[in-house]
């Protein structure tokens, strides 16, 4: 292929990519509002809707105990693996 047949074929290309790019940039400005919408009727994403909602108060249970267990392990039985850096 010349230098003069890439001409025609440069220009014949420059037009639906330059189409591409302006409306995949329109799409872009499209998804802020859709978002919008569909956070609005799914309630998904963080997106809540403004009204306020009063918390119900709650005593606690005293009469209930509670026994918390720390259980760890110091793996002493695990092989130590030499290291290149030793002293």
């Amino acid at each position: 292929m010349t230098e003069a047949s890439k001409k025609p074929a440069n220009r014949r290309i420059i037009w639906p990519v330059a189409l591409f790019v302006l409306i995949m940039f329109a799409f872009g400005f499209a998804l802020v509002p859709l978002y919008d919408v569909f956070c609005e009727l799914t309630g998904l994403n963080g997106k809540i809707k403004s009204e306020a909602v009063a918390e119900v108060a709650f005593k606690p249970d005293l009469s209930r105990t509670v026994s918390v267990e720390f259980v760890t392990n110091d793996q002493s039985e695990m092989k130590t693996i030499k290291t290149y850096y030793e002293e």
